[in-house]
């Protein structure tokens, strides 16, 4: 075990927006965009995503499957974009969503976020557990006090963070709306 590392405070893992999913999982992250926000650079680490549809307003349907069911005109199946890489829909002047769909093959802790640094450090990003149902316990320290280390050189005073300000996901709550198994 790295000498740096130490044992994760399991109570912490909400406050940091982690969703976990058994291997081989195949997934759909509903992208709500609200109205008046510019398209956002998103990126997936780990497995690429398929983009599989987008449409107008807010995306009201309890699953993916009912969104497609209704509205199939929204939705590629075909032949979808296959990327790791992508823009949001324009949401200006009104609100519009995104599907992505991806199968978790390896157990990974892998990280979905805006590019946009400010909005990441918004909270605009999820940390997502591919096959593992809990937290890995032997994090680095330097990783965990990695918002302090940034703080201190940008000559700020030290950040306390409370388990409520660790869950927001920014502007535009991007996410995750909806993580559905299919």
């Amino acid at each position: 075990m790295d000498r740096n590392a130490q044992q994760l405070d399991q109570s912490l893992v909400p406050a940091l927006n982690f969703q976990s999913y058994p291997l081989d999982t195949t997934v759909d992250v509903v992208i709500q965009l609200n109205p008046e926000n510019p398209k956002h650079p998103l990126h997936k680490h780990g497995e690429k995503a398929w983009i599989i549809g987008q449409g107008p307003g807010t995306f009201t349907w309890t699953d993916v499957a009912s969104a497609m069911q209704e509205h199939p005109e929204y939705f590629n199946l075909q032949r979808p974009p296959y990327r790791d890489g992508f823009h949001t829909p324009d949401s200006v002047p009104s609100a519009n969503w995104m599907v992505i769909r991806y199968t978790a093959h390896e157990q990974s802790v892998t990280f979905f976020h805006c590019h946009i640094n400010i909005h990441t450090v918004g909270g605009m990003a999820v940390a997502l557990m591919e096959g593992m149902a809990t937290a890995p316990t032997n994090i680095p320290q330097y990783y965990l006090d990695w918002d302090q280390a940034a703080a201190q050189a940008q000559g700020s005073k030290k950040v306390k963070r409370t388990s409520e300000e660790g869950r927001g996901i920014g502007a535009g709550s991007l996410l995750p709306a909806v993580v559905k198994r299919v």
